[in-house]
């Protein structure tokens, strides 16, 4: 069993782990196992881990079943830690989707701060002058009948115009 700590955002997650090496052991044996041992437990994800040893050719080296993962594992062998290492890594990030930290409202009133309602951010800005940008290419490309973002016939001459009557 591995659980967040107090100190964690996600406090009381849990995952239930569940070890076999038997060899009659399926996939569907195994996911209803590990159901069990999660429900036992009072975890809100299972990994159920199998020996390689043990493992029938069907049963998959790595894979996710709603809230279940299973996976097969060699103590001896240490190219399948990183199989195990990602179960395990998978089973906490899906643990911690079950529970919402308790000081969400510290993060609405820290977002709250960070972009004051009703402010842009420059980089908001600057992508809309691109997509302005963007649009006007177009909108000259296509003036002269072709399909193209540049136009070597109208689009220089276009843009020229354009300033001049702006500014005259």
């Amino acid at each position: 069993m591995l659980r967040f700590t107090t100190e964690s955002a996600f406090a009381g997650a849990a995952l239930g782990v569940e070890a076999k090496d038997d060899g009659s052991c399926t996939t569907s044996k195994a996911l209803a196992e590990i159901d069990v041992a999660r429900s036992n437990r009072s975890a809100e994800v299972g990994l159920f881990v199998m020996s390689k040893s043990h493992a029938p050719e069907s049963f998959p080296l790595l894979s996710r079943h709603g809230n279940d993962i299973l996976v097969v594992w060699d103590a001896e062998d240490e190219l399948t830690d990183p199989y195990l290492h990602a179960a395990v890594i998978l089973g906490l990030g899906l643990a911690s989707r079950q529970r919402c930290p308790d000081d969400a409202g510290d993060l609405k009133a820290l977002a709250a701060v960070e972009h004051p309602a009703g402010a842009r951010a420059p980089r908001e800005d600057a992508q809309d002058g691109r997509e302005k940008s963007a649009r006007t290419r177009r909108t000259w490309a296509t003036s002269c009948g072709k399909a193209t973002t540049r136009c070597s016939c109208c689009s220089v001459t276009r843009r020229a115009r354009s300033r001049r009557s702006m500014w005259s």
